[in-house]
């Protein structure tokens, strides 16, 4: 582990050893010293209460304090690294992960396999559990002593029923009425990187977990995307390509899967380290270097082009963006060679050998004992060690450690100091100084004194507030203005464009990294680019048999009408856009044939239904995204308004001669942002319906041969044009009403952000004025003199609060 996060981490464990060490003694003594004061009054119903509330609130936040550095100590000395693998379709991702497993425990198949969340905790033996889940048709429970082969077949036969459930309401045409939640696996296993910390940089002691996210095809389930959501922002992440595609249409669509699964992992990007994998493809092409170079840069080039169109927010972070290429499979293979038993090698030296001989050279292949039976042990050693490099595996680990290194830091520091100052730091911290401080006060000759500078620190924290909220919102109150004078979408956004603009220039919102607002002006932008998108896939779905990507994260329940709409459509004979003419002579064929039509018209009628059932849990899924972006654009805001406020009420109350609780981020649960349940929850879901018919045409000369019994007609297949233009014309006309929306939620939401950062500040004048009062109230009773002996305890109080303080300048160092 570098120096930084080690010296980070044992900083913190002596910050949080030395908060507990002051704990004990302010605590004693200030226990202490309110028993000596009213010593002689202890008969008095008042004076008793009050030392009971005094040692009552002592002790439990002594047993608060116990439980949280318990806590906070143990994710010091065995801190924890998360990292989570996800990957395009067929990208060799199960393979990534059971290099990084040291064993083929996951299964790795031609069709998609991995369904749900599998959660790898490094440990001394190999202890699977398969919890029990809604509508589960498979096995579960918990098993114990499986070799790698049974756990694999395990995986196997879980992922594999899920598939089933789920292909099989397709083939059978028609959605299951029960319930099937994707499956939730756990496993403790010795993995290689565990047992091999160094190998990541990392010391002795530190624990790892491996998320193994499903694919695109499960990803959208709302049990995998609850578990995504929860542990994924405290990962590293591992996005994965498919290097092996070769045809542009699919790399097309592979690129777009990439773009989706950083929208699932969420935050920043520079936590994501891109691998381009199954890279050994190219060595069987003759100039495989110059292609393989070649491919690395347009594909570089693609995937910070799609991303930066997505989040334009981190465009520093996406231009940093340097893929990795490995192939993970083969590295495995050298990896075992060098680690399993003997008896095992043979069979795992021909299995190499014959899928991955072309990263052997011949000279050294030339010299090899044709049959592996008959390998020396420095053999099988040489070809793991030329493979192990040939698969990029050293340069990979040498990467993945870099960027463990570098981004470990902010994701591990700042979530064990938060948890630590919010449970127990700064509770304590404000209880110690506010009592204190009180007892020091609360004597006569100082206690007028004391009310007169509190009243100050009020009046003026109020001014303070006034103005900093009026500058905070005045922009975004302008931007409410706008509506009423500019009509035209495409003015009335650059308009808001350019408040913006001067507001990110005025102190303190000038520190907000660069682009941090751009959610708050290209969420309809993107939100329409990516419905299109969606929209032009389910529209051609009649003319094909391709099955959009789109629709991998869509319920089952609503793909299969849809799906079964195209497949009735082109059994049809469906054409987008063309004219087909039917022609009866008789009848019974007349009959038939409008038989035929209603039939095209039913299936129409269902797919225009069925379209927009999907593309409304499209728009609501791409909304909940762009949602989440913008939420993260304001959390940054209210971050900065944060530290602007506390900065100058520090200052405020320092001049009134009372004393700032310790700096703390500010706590952005008290917010109703993306995902809160209240009434300010931000809507940015576009209405969508439609409904497509045939135009049939009975021709004018039927009227005259008619003694003929012909029966002709036209039919014009509704173009996919027409959709698209319907969807424009309504998106056009929502933007602004839905941009007033947003404008609206945003002054709601820092509006509330202001109040709560108020009363944060005020809540903590407040309890000290309680506890001021409250000492006061029984002062006259006091036998020690309280000057001399309350000002050492106020000193150490405030050594503990300047503990704290410390504790938590280590997140902006962990940065």
């Amino acid at each position: 582990m570098s120096s930084s996060l080690s010296d980070l981490l044992n900083h913190t464990k002596e910050l949080g050893e030395r908060f507990d060490q002051q704990w004990h003694l302010v605590r004693k003594l200030i226990v202490n010293q309110i028993e000596t004061d009213f010593k002689s009054h202890r008969d008095d119903p008042a004076v008793t209460q009050y030392i009971s509330k005094i040692c009552n609130e002592a002790r439990e936040m002594q047993d608060v304090l116990a439980k949280s550095l318990h806590r906070l100590l143990d994710e010091v000395l065995r801190p924890e690294l998360i990292i989570a693998t996800t990957g395009t379709t067929s990208s060799g991702k199960s393979a990534l992960v059971n290099l990084l497993c040291g064993a083929e425990i996951i299964p790795v198949a031609v069709q998609e396999m991995s369904a749900g969340v599998v959660t790898i905790c490094h440990g001394p033996a190999a202890v699977l559990t398969v919890r029990p889940t809604e509508g589960a048709v498979w096995e579960t429970g918990t098993w114990t002593d499986l070799d790698d082969y049974a756990i694999n077949e395990r995986l196997y036969a879980v992922m594999e029923a899920y598939r089933k459930v789920r292909d099989r309401e397709i083939n059978e045409k028609k959605p299951s009425q029960a319930v099937v939640a994707p499956p939730q696996i756990e496993l403790e296993y010795p993995t290689y990187v565990g047992k091999n910390p160094s190998l990541l940089g990392l010391p002795t002691g530190f624990r790892f977990r491996l998320l193994d996210l499903p694919g695109m095809k499960f990803i959208g389930d709302e049990s995998n995307l609850n578990v995504i959501r929860e542990h994924c922002r405290e990962a590293l992440c591992l996005v994965t390509y498919n290097s092996e595609e070769t045809d542009p249409i699919k790399q097309d669509e592979l690129l777009d899967q990439v773009v989706e699964q950083v929208k699932y992992l969420g935050g920043s990007p520079s936590r994501m380290l891109f691998i381009l994998n199954r890279i050994d493809a190219f060595r069987k092409n003759p100039h495989w270097e110059k292609d393989e170079r070649d491919f690395v840069d347009r594909i570089t080039n693609q995937i910070k082009t799609r991303l930066l169109e997505s989040l334009p927010e981190y465009k520093l972070e996406i231009s940093n963006i340097s893929p990795l290429t490995l192939s993970p499979l083969p590295a495995l293979y050298a990896h075992q060679l060098l680690t399993l038993d003997s008896e095992y090698l043979p069979a795992l030296a021909r299995k190499l050998r014959n899928h991955f001989g072309f990263l052997i050279p011949d000279s050294v292949q030339d010299d090899l004992p044709t049959n592996p039976n008959k390998w020396q042990s420095h053999q099988f050693q040489q070809v793991a060690e030329i493979t192990w490099s040939a698969a990029r595996a050293d340069r990979f680990f040498t990467t993945l450690a870099d960027h463990i290194r570098r981004y470990l830091p902010d994701l591990l520091v700042p979530r064990i100091i938060h948890r630590f100052n919010k449970t127990c730091g700064k509770p304590l911290a404000d209880w110690a100084m506010g009592t204190a401080s009180a007892h020091l006060n609360a004597h006569k000759e100082n206690y007028e004194a004391e009310i007169k500078r509190i009243n100050q620190a009020k009046a003026n924290l109020d001014r303070m507030f006034r103005q900093k909220e009026q500058h905070l919102l005045e922009h975004f109150q302008n931007i409410i203005a706008l509506f009423e004078k500019y009509k035209d979408p495409r003015d009335l956004f650059d308009q808001i464009s350019h408040i913006l603009h001067d507001f990110v220039k005025q102190p303190p919102y000038n520190s907000l990294p660069e682009g941090a607002l751009e959610p708050l002006t290209h969420w309809q932008e993107a939100l329409k680019r990516d419905c299109n998108k969606a929209l032009r896939a389910i529209a051609q779905m009649p003319a094909g048999l391709s099955y959009p990507d789109v629709l991998n994260s869509l319920p089952t329940s609503i793909q299969i009408p849809l799906i079964l709409a195209a497949r009735r459509l082109q059994d049809l004979g469906y054409r987008p856009g063309e004219d087909h003419t039917f022609e009866a002579w008789t009848s019974a064929r007349k009959e038939e044939l409008e038989r035929h039509i209603e039939s095209i018209r039913t299936a129409l009628h269902d797919f225009s239904r069925a379209a927009a059932k999907c593309l409304q849990e499209i728009v609501k899924q791409q909304a909940a995204h762009q949602q989440g972006r913008i939420s993260d654009a304001i959390c940054k805001l209210i971050s900065i308004y944060w530290n602007d406020v506390t900065t100058h009420a520090s200052h405020i109350l320092r001049s009134c001669g009372l004393t700032m609780p310790p700096h703390m981020p500010f706590d952005m649960s008290l917010l109703h942002l993306y995902g809160d349940k209240s009434t300010n929850e931000l809507n940015l879901a576009y209405a969508f319906s439609t409904d497509v018919d045939l135009d049939i045409e009975k021709p004018w000369w039927l009227l005259w041969w008619f003694w003929l019994d012909r029966y002709k007609y036209t039919i014009t297949w509704p173009d996919t044009k027409t959709l698209l233009e319907d969807w424009e014309k309504e998106t056009r006309r929502q933007d602004p009403v839905l941009m007033q929306h947003l404008a609206k939620w945003i002054i709601d939401t820092l509006g509330h952000a202001a109040t709560a950062v108020r009363r944060q500040v005020e809540k903590a004048l407040a309890q000290y004025s309680h506890k001021l009062e409250e000492a006061h109230s029984l002062a006259e009773k006091k036998m020690a003199e309280t000057h001399a002996v309350w000002q050492p305890i106020l000193h150490e109080a405030q050594q503990l609060s300047c503990t704290l303080e410390n504790l938590s300048q280590l997140c902006n160092v962990s940065r």
